[in-house]
């Protein structure tokens, strides 16, 4: 038997036969804070219900945490030693019926610092994918704008939005392939994410008054 038979050599290409086969996708979640300025006429309901509760000075403490905050987020993941081509950015609320890159370039105009940050990491290769249902996403809002939603329609929509987004992750994220996932902190995407999806969290360093209340919709 020749060295390329039985060889250093074959070994190296079983080795690399190996990494092949246990190659597997990654996901990276990164927990969202929303700023009033993105939450438009919500965010200045917050404020308002916020403001009345703790105080102006309050209010402009959580806005400052939430931007140092997205400062750090950003600061991490654009020092991520990956090949942005490889991946793949998912996002909270963004329905998968639509040309996603409009409604972010649309959303970052109004200031927000996530989607101002999904547009770096797509200048780097990145691709934003379509990420929830707009039928779930809909009725989810129709029953908090007309004041009828109970806790548990609240846990049902978020459960079926949480399974709808693992799902749209496990159809579109590859092998060699690294997905980000930017989600409220009310979500559990990672208890449905398909096994062979490696997941980690960015981050749960989020300000402490910054953080949602646990009764509010994310």
């Amino acid at each position: 038997m020749t060295e390329d038979q039985d060889g250093p050599g074959a070994g190296r290409r079983a080795s690399r036969g190996q990494e092949a086969r246990e190659a597997h996708p990654h996901l990276l979640i990164v927990p969202i804070l929303h700023t009033e300025a993105e939450l438009g006429s919500e965010g200045r309901n917050r404020r308002a219900d916020f403001a009345a509760r703790h105080g102006e000075r309050d209010w402009a403490a959580r806005e400052a945490a939430i931007g140092r905050y997205w400062r750090d987020v950003r600061k991490a993941l654009l020092a991520l030693p990956i090949d942005f081509a490889r991946v793949r950015l998912y996002q909270d609320s963004l329905p998968d019926n639509a040309d996603p890159d409009v409604i972010v370039d649309r959303m970052a105009q109004n200031d927000s610092p996530n989607h101002r940050l999904l547009l770096d990491l797509r200048e780097r290769g990145a691709t934003i994918m379509g990420t929830e249902s707009l039928a779930l996403l809909l009725d989810e809002y129709r029953l908090i704008k007309e004041r009828r939603a109970t806790p548990e329609q609240l846990r049902a929509s978020l459960l079926a939005r949480d399974r709808h987004i693992a799902a749209r992750i496990a159809d579109t994220l590859s092998d060699d392939e690294v997905g980000i996932l930017f989600i409220g902190a009310m979500h559990d995407v990672a208890r449905h994410v398909d096994p062979r999806i490696e997941v980690a969290l960015l981050s749960d360093e989020a300000p402490r008054n910054a953080r949602p209340d646990r009764n509010s919709r994310i």
